[in-house]
């Protein structure tokens, strides 16, 4: 068996063309096998969602310095819930 060395880490790109199309099948075989697998993954893996999000009200402080919000957090939480989240 005669082999060909390159000089100066040149590449022969009709070598490497031939010996592509000579592997054309094993090539084919794992690249669907990945595609398969990727597929598989796509359809039965359970997507995960996750955001977070801070939300100020507005206050102003009342004579004791205490801060006086405009709406009650609890509400205000309530209200977003109730349009974002349960409304899904």
């Amino acid at each position: 068996m005669q082999q060909n060395y390159c000089k100066d880490d040149e590449i022969d790109l009709l070598d490497l063309a031939k010996k592509i199309w000579k592997y054309k099948k094993q090539i084919c075989i794992v690249t669907c096998g990945f595609i398969a697998i990727g597929l598989l993954y796509i359809l039965f893996a359970t997507p995960w969602y996750k955001a977070t999000a801070a939300v100020e009200t507005a206050y102003y402080n009342n004579e004791t310095g205490m801060p006086q919000y405009i709406t009650e957090r609890s509400v205000r939480m309530h209200e977003l819930r109730v349009k974002y989240i349960d409304g899904l």
